[in-house]
């Protein structure tokens, strides 16, 4: 069935928005039972290539769930019918409603999905002949279902390279010829190769909380006796840094180590904000590592969270301009995969 975009989206998009796909393929119609006036027989199909095309228009909600129309066209030529060489083609144009489910964090930058959809098919029995000595020359329009496995895998933070395979059934159409109507039935198997282009735009960084307005100056007091020199505050670490896997935002245990030494610290110290930091090595391109940095403040943002701190905390992402280590373009660097935390 129709023109389906390869998604999902592809790999999954970071904020909600529309999608367009397109993808070209192999299809192979499973033979098809023709029946009808005390008729009986059975077609076979030739292999062609391309033989489908998939187009669809889509909405991400930046979570595993997508939804999204597909226009598909799908032909392929009879080969034999009931074993004698036959003439003419089965062609197919779908509509389908579809809901697909994106499976995250299983492969970095690849993302598999699965769905089903259903719509309508418009099968056309072009020129098939001999079908009980008559040539059919008809079309039908029928209900029509299909399951959908996939996969995407990102080439830029826009634009997805996408497999899918679609198994579609289409309800027996009736076709009539000489006379006489005929009822066929259209299952095929689709494996198509294509691209979805993501609309939506990266999430923007949170805007820093404003200052706090300066109190007036209050009444000077009477000066009070002397009191007794107070201890000093213990000095506490006000600089850390957390590291990242290749092309990963997710914080590893070892991080999270690190991340709770900076919250005790920062309970110690009374700290009201944290700054954060994201880093990203030069492997990839620039505008996709700087979203990978951003996200990657925000993960450590939601552990601080997580660990208790309710003070102000501000993220900032650097991309690939302010490595720890000097490196020449597309190196994945350890140290340059950071957070960089302090306590301000």
């Amino acid at each position: 069935m129709g023109l389906t975009t390869f998604a999902g989206v592809a790999t999954a998009q970071d904020a909600p928005g529309y999608y367009v796909g397109i993808g070209l393929g192999y299809n192979a119609p499973m033979d098809s039972d023709i029946h009808g006036g005390g008729y009986e027989g059975g077609a076979e199909f030739d292999d062609n290539l391309p033989s489908a095309g998939l187009f669809s228009v889509g909405y991400d909600a930046a979570g595993p769930l997508r939804g999204e129309l597909e226009l598909g066209h799908r032909m392929n030529d009879v080969d034999s019918i009931s074993g004698a060489t036959a003439t003419g083609e089965f062609k197919a144009t779908t509509l389908m409603l579809n809901g697909l489910y994106d499976i995250e964090g299983l492969i970095p930058s690849v993302t598999p999905y699965f769905g089903a959809g259903i719509g309508l098919a418009h099968v056309t029995v072009d020129g098939v002949s001999p079908i009980n000595g008559a040539t059919v020359d008809d079309s039908d329009l029928v209900p029509a279902g299909q399951l959908i496995l996939g996969a995407g895998a990102a080439i830029t933070q826009n634009l997805d390279l996408t497999g899918q395979y679609n198994f579609l059934v289409a309800a027996n159409g009736e076709y009539s010829a000489a006379g006489q109507t005929y009822k066929a039935q259209y299952e095929t198997h689709t494996f198509t190769v294509g691209l979805r282009f993501n609309f939506a735009e990266p999430k923007p960084a949170p805007e820093p909380a404003p200052e706090p307005a300066a109190a007036p100056e209050p009444a000077p007091a009477p000066e009070p006796a002397p009191a007794p020199e107070p201890e000093p505050e213990p000095e506490i670490v006000r600089n850390f840094i957390v590291f990242f896997d290749w092309d990963s935002s997710v914080v590893t245990p070892e991080a999270m180590d690190v991340l709770r030494q900076a919250v005790g610290y920062a309970e110690t110290g009374n700290v009201a904000r944290i700054v954060l930091t994201g880093h990203a090595d030069t492997s990839g391109a620039s505008s996709y590592n700087m979203a990978l940095s951003q996200r990657r403040s925000d993960a450590v943002r939601t552990e601080v969270v997580g660990l208790g701190f309710d003070g102000d905390i501000e993220t900032q992402a650097r991309g690939e301009t302010e490595p720890l280590v000097a490196t020449g373009d597309g190196v994945r660097e350890p140290q340059n995969r950071r957070v960089e935390i302090v306590l301000d």
